[in-house]
């Protein structure tokens, strides 16, 4: 067998024949070679697997001098060229043939070794200790004689003073020198040390001292041992992996180190990132890593059975980089009671430690105060859970409980960071400003005082300790009227006040409301005077609501001379249809509040007509078709009618029908804009047209019931474009004809044409119905989506994040599909949480796929009971005649909260804003069935525990009857105490003169 290995001489040290050392052995040896160069291998080589010379100038291998498991070293200055075996190339006998000892060798000495690595790697230690050695001695010498010239005095000195004077400067300095001497020598070792270890793999550790795992057998190592860790950038992987010859003969024989391989988690590594040093061992070296962590596992190929590889061991190696600046840090102070200092580290492959100390100014700066170990150790009596997490190890928390405490009164902190991993140690410092991080807790006390139609009074105090505190507070109140809080276009009303910062008590007046019997949310936050005003340094607002007392409504409604629409019955009657524009409703000022027509003119005579249909945007009479009408309309409600009316006019039936336009059609070329065309009448005095637009959530045939608004165009005019302002609604349009005196009336467009019409997003969506737990949705589809293309719809929603943020939750979006059919015109979501904003939309599915979102909805489920009871309601004391109990907040209100009911005994009490009570007057050793429910709009089940009172002191017995039984004995008999107090186990009866105690049973008598 045919080997591709590179043979070379090698000259043998002469330090390596101490014992049999001859002048001419050096030159001897140099001329006996190995089929294998291993003095110039920078890894191990099995002792077994080497050659030496033998008497018959043939090199053989030898097994019997030392263990099997015994491993070299070689050393690391071999030059670049040393002969490396191939995957292909193994020893084999002929290479260990080739050449012979000289002849002159043969009898003058006994057998020398040719392996030189062990040596060498004494020599390595040796000369990089005497290195190390040497620098050191130099050190001290320079700087021993530098602190004898500066420091002491001059030898002339010592040589003609003998007084040995105490110069306690000098004695400083010398001190100064010495400590500067010990820090250098060792700082200058160890870096020494780290340079010449560099690299460096252990192979000295026999196998069996340090295998793999303990406790586990193992085809062999890996070396390193364990974990590695190496800085990005600076010097390659290298992993050694080691059979052990022993087992490899007893478990796997035949098997060497050609059959070795390395996986980088479960890939197996290219080959040509391999090296084969020998029969048992193989070199994993890959530079250029990138900063990662992977498990390195040297594995053997056996082909045993079904078992086809064994893992010979493994290693953990995490490429990364020093400790660097953290991403970000934050100190925030809880109402200035706590502070909790947190960070956030750039990732790192490599386990980096902090720990976060700090620095308070002025003379206590010199004092480094570290991060409080777990309060928990401080106060193991504490039954109620501390809110510091401590797994979170990227941040440190203080208050009054930890170790060192929480120091309110500093108005900076400087904080130092430090980082610990294998390649560094840093620090970072960061300078805090303690008061502008402080976010306080909502405001106590919010109350609403003098409450008119347009104001309100407010009042409130700051929450405690921040009435001292040193930098004052800002306060902001946010209001909103209710009415509009559904509104898309919905806003605050933001007021901000910086002034009287150190004010524990504050008032204000809302003003210039507008709006009576209203209802108002009011928020009030605060922020400290000195931190910035973005929304996450504000504290959460203490909410209140109010309504404004009522007057009479602001105005009557709005008409036009056309806003009237005439249906005919026959000749002699016709239904009138009167509409106007809705006042807004926060000038409707009253609870009750309605349109009504209260006065009619028949033909210049007051008439009374009877309605048959009244709505909040019209009403609907009969009247007579040849007679001529006057209706005037107020608005009302609970306290009275607005002051003005507006007035209506219908012609009669035959001024009507030559006024009327002809061909009134809606073009819709895109949400808000609509083209209307019509041919005009033929009458000749024609002033001018309303166009009418209705804003509904039907189109015709439905009257419209919405916001009505219109505008006048030239009597010349046939064509006009209308833009409106909310894309979400349906609109309905209609057109009137009016002269100087009278009017058509309104004739409406019957249905909508879609301009190259193409079925995309639904744009007539409303909110049907809204109750606690569901939200129904209606539709309307266009003129041309009538033509059976449309399989269904879909509608989608989802709560949204808060009112500043208008999207869905995450991972909350849900959907339900709604198949069509010939009057499908709503859904409804169902499942919902009670008082959430949800936000719906609605696609269609039709034959082609699913069109593109209607415009989204937004709006609030109603208040339901809360879904649970109270949590962990708990018995806090007991006495004969007392219980205290204490709970939590259900884990869904559902609402705003009213009131906590507590039943016990059929007795019942109210409690607000608080969590517990004391029930008091109740009888001694009594059992109590006590219940405890949250009530929004309705309660929630109630929370159930049972407690008997304590023992108490008997109530009075009544007078004993006495009668004698004979001459020498008496009879007493009683009944129990109404009240008991407590089981009776004796009665005590006393006689004149004599106190005699006797025991009896509960019956009473004796």
């Amino acid at each position: 067998m045919s080997s591709s290995i590179d043979v070379r001489p090698t000259r043998v040290p002469e330090e390596m024949n101490l014992a049999y050392r001859q002048d001419d052995a050096t030159t001897r040896h140099a001329k006996c070679r190995s089929a294998l160069d291993v003095m110039s291998l920078k890894f191990p080589v099995a002792r077994g697997s080497y050659t030496k010379c033998n008497e018959h100038r043939v090199f053989s291998r030898s097994a019997s001098s030392v263990k099997d498991d015994e491993v070299f070293a070689a050393l690391r200055s071999e030059p670049d060229d040393t002969a490396r075996l191939s995957w292909n190339a193994m020893p084999s006998p002929s290479a260990f043939s080739t050449d012979r000892c000289p002849p002159s060798q043969e009898h003058d000495r006994p057998t020398y070794n040719c392996s030189t690595m062990k040596h060498r790697s004494r020599n390595l230690r040796r000369e990089r200790d005497a290195r190390i050695y040497s620098h050191l001695f130099s050190l001290v010498y320079w700087i021993t004689e530098y602190c004898y010239h500066r420091v002491f005095r001059s030898r002339s000195l010592w040589r003609y003073d003998y007084r040995w004077g105490i110069d306690f400067s000098r004695i400083f300095l010398s001190f100064i020198c010495i400590l500067f001497l010990m820090m250098h020598m060792t700082v200058h070792a160890d870096s020494i040390d780290s340079i010449n270890d560099t690299d460096i793999i252990d192979t000295h550790t026999p196998i069996s001292q340090k295998p793999c795992v303990q406790g586990l057998s193992t085809p062999g190592v890996t070396r390193p041992y364990g974990d590695i860790n190496i800085e990005y950038g600076t010097k390659p992987l290298r992993i050694m992996c080691i059979l052990d010859p022993r087992r490899i003969r007893e478990k796997f024989p035949g098997k060497t180190s050609a059959d070795l391989y390395f996986l980088r988690n479960t890939a197996f590594i290219d080959k040509k990132y391999i090296s084969i040093i020998n029969e048992t061992a193989i070199l994993l070296e890959v530079q250029d890593l990138e900063p990662s962590k992977d498990l390195y596992t040297c594995g053997l190929h056996v082909e045993d059975g079904k078992v086809h590889t064994v893992a010979v061991c493994l290693n953990e190696v995490a490429i990364g980089h020093k400790p660097t600046k953290p991403i970000s840090f934050n100190c925030v102070s809880d109402n200035w009671e706590s502070l909790r200092c947190s960070w956030v580290p750039v990732h790192n492959y490599v386990k980096t430690t902090y720990n976060l100390t700090f620095t308070l100014p002025g003379k206590r700066s010199r004092k480094i105060f570290p991060c409080p170990k777990d309060v928990n150790d401080t106060n193991k009596d504490d039954t109620k859970k501390t809110d510091i997490d401590m797994a979170d190890k990227n941040s440190c928390y203080w208050d009054t409980k930890t170790n060192p405490i929480y120091r309110q009164p500093y108005e900076t902190y400087t904080f130092i960071l430090f980082a610990f991993n294998p390649f560094e140690n840093a620090s970072f410092t960061y300078r805090i400003d303690h008061f502008s991080n402080v976010i306080p807790h909502s405001p106590w006390h919010l109350k609403v005082h003098d409450i008119t139609p347009d104001s309100a009074k407010l009042r409130w105090s700051l929450p405690f300790p921040l009435q001292n505190f040193p930098v004052g507070i800002h306060h902001r109140i946010m209001y909103q009227n209710q009415l509009h809080s559904n509104s898309k276009n919905a806003t605050w009303t933001v007021i901000n006040i910086t002034d009287k910062t150190r004010e524990e008590h504050k008032e204000y007046t809302l003003s210039n409301l507008n709006c009576g019997y209203c209802q108002f949310d009011v928020r009030i936050l605060l922020k400290s005077a000195t931190a910035p005003d973005v929304e996450h340094m504000w504290s959460k607002p203490s909410i209140v609501e109010f309504r404004t007392a009522s007057s009479v409504p602001s105005y009557p409604p709005r008409t036009d001379i056309g806003s009237f629409e005439i249906t005919e019955i026959d000749d002699k009657s016709r239904d009138v249809f009167l509409y106007w524009q809705r006042i807004p409703r926060n000038h409707e000022n009253g609870e009750n509040f309605t349109y009504e027509v209260d006065y009619v003119e028949k033909n210049g005579a007051d008439a009374y007509l009877k309605n048959k249909n009244s709505t909040v945007a019209y009403v609907k009479y009969t009247i007579t078709a040849d007679s001529k009408y006057l209706f005037k309309i107020a608005s009302k409600n609970e306290v009275g009618f607005s002051s003005n009316r507006s007035e209506i006019i219908v012609p009669t039936q035959s001024e009507v029908i030559s006024l009327e336009p002809n061909a009134f059609t809606k073009i819709a070329y895109n949400e808000t804009l609509y083209e209307l065309s019509w041919k005009p009448p033929t009458a000749k005095n024609i002033k001018n047209y309303t166009i009418f637009w209705c804003e509904d959530t039907r189109d015709r045939p439905y009257q419209c019931t919405g916001f009505l608004d219109w505008v006048h165009v030239p009597k010349n005019t046939t064509m006009y474009n209308v833009t409106v302002t909310n894309p979400l609604k349906v609109y309905q349009f209609a057109i009137s004809t009016n002269t100087e005196q009278t009017s058509s009336g309104m004739v409406w467009a019957s249905c909508t044409v879609i301009h190259n019409k193409v079925t995309s997003k639904m744009k007539d969506v409303w909110i049907n119905n809204i109750n606690s737990r569901s939200i129904e949705v209606g539709w309307k589809l266009d003129c041309s989506d009538r033509v059976g293309i449309i399989d269904g719809f879909n509608i989608y929603y989802c709560p949204i994040i808060s009112p500043y943020n208008l999207q869905c939750q995450e991972n909350t979006k849900k959907n339900i599909t709604i198949v069509a059919g010939p009057h499908t015109i709503h859904g409804t979501a169902r499942e919902l949480q009670p008082y959430t904003t949800y936000m719906l939309y609605v696609t269609v599915l039709t034959k082609f796929g699913e069109g593109s979102n209607s415009d989204f909805l937004y709006n609030t489920t109603l208040e339901d009971a809360p879904s649970t009871p109270p949590q962990n309601l708990q018995v806090m004391n007991v006495t004969n005649t007392t219980i205290s109990l204490r709970w939590e907040l259900p884990k869904e209100m559902n609402g705003v909260l009213r009131y906590y009911e507590v039943l016990f005994n059929g007795n019942s009490m109210r409690v607000e804003d608080v969590l517990s009570i004391n029930l008091t007057s109740l009888e001694p050793y009594t059992k109590y069935n006590i219940s405890v429910r949250a009530c929004t709009i309705s309660c929630s089940n109630a929370t159930l525990l049972t407690q008997r009172t304590k023992i108490g002191v008997p109530g009075k017995i009544s007078t004993p009857y006495v009668y004698s039984k004979n001459g020498s004995e008496v009879v007493l008999k009683w009944n129990r105490p109404k009240n008991s107090g407590g089981p009776v186990h004796y009665y005590e009866i006393a006689l004149h003169n004599v106190k005699y105690i006797q025991y009896t049973n509960a019956s009473g008598e004796h």
